[in-house]
């Protein structure tokens, strides 16, 4: 008789579907209640906050268990099967992750205005592999993988420094630059710059935020006096 806690059998692979299921459906009710305390009595908003985040990880993290139980099932079979599907939806794969950690780690959120490569406008929602950008000529979806690859420019937000993004060229190494931007207070290290290669390139993504009252000319300018070439948009300096 199969022991219906054992996950490496059909049986123990339903039960992990619904434990999980259910697991998912309660943190949403807890959500939910929490939600309603919030109107009423005030209650801390970070609190609501953090069980968001915890349910953002929950499905990345629920799937992937399933994907091991059913692997544990039949090791070669299932890892042949799963390996050809994720060679095909790799693309999608990437999407999703990456939405997941903007959704966790971003400042970006619905009402918040940015600028992604030409398009302009306020975030009106966030999808599992993108986002709906209301722009003058109506909606626009961007997938998280061209946010991530062409970087993105906050241009309004409330309660928070602006996030920016910079294409650079130089001789100088990560360290080196990274050096001497520290040396230097234009940047707010409150939320730490990101400098990225970008694949079959030469050129630097930098994403940052400035300091209270620094413009983004002023480093452009500081970085410019170090013969370091800079962009807005990646195409302008490939």
């Amino acid at each position: 008789m199969e022991n219906t806690f054992t996950f490496y059998t059909w049986l123990g692979f339903r039960n992990l579907i619904l434990i999980l299921f259910f697991g998912y459906w309660a943190l949403k009710l807890i959500a939910f209640l929490i939600q309603k305390k919030i109107v009423t009595k005030r209650v801390n908003k970070d609190v609501l906050g953090f069980l968001n985040k915890i349910l953002l990880l929950y499905k990345p993290i629920s799937i992937l268990l399933i994907l091991l139980g059913f692997l544990a099932i039949n090791y070669i079979v299932h890892g042949i099967f799963l390996l050809l599907i994720s060679a095909i939806g790799y693309p999608f794969i990437r999407n999703y992750v990456g939405g997941v950690l903007y959704k966790i780690n971003s400042i970006l959120a619905k009402g918040v205005s940015v600028t992604i490569n030409d398009k302009t406008g306020e975030i009106k929602k966030f999808l599992p592999f993108g986002i709906v950008v209301n722009t003058e000529k109506g909606d626009s979806f961007i997938n998280y993988t061209t946010i991530d690859e062409s970087g993105y420019t906050v241009n309004s937000k409330h309660d928070t420094v602006l996030r920016q993004t910079l294409f650079i060229k130089t001789l100088l190494s990560k360290s080196e630059l990274l050096d001497l931007l520290f040396d230097n207070p234009l940047l707010n290290y409150k939320e730490a710059p990101v400098l990225k290669e970008l694949e079959g390139s030469d050129t630097l993504k930098l994403q940052f935020n400035l300091e209270k009252g620094i413009q983004a000319e002023s480093l452009i300018a500081f970085l410019t006096t170090h013969q370091i070439e800079t962009s807005l948009t990646n195409t302008a300096i490939a």
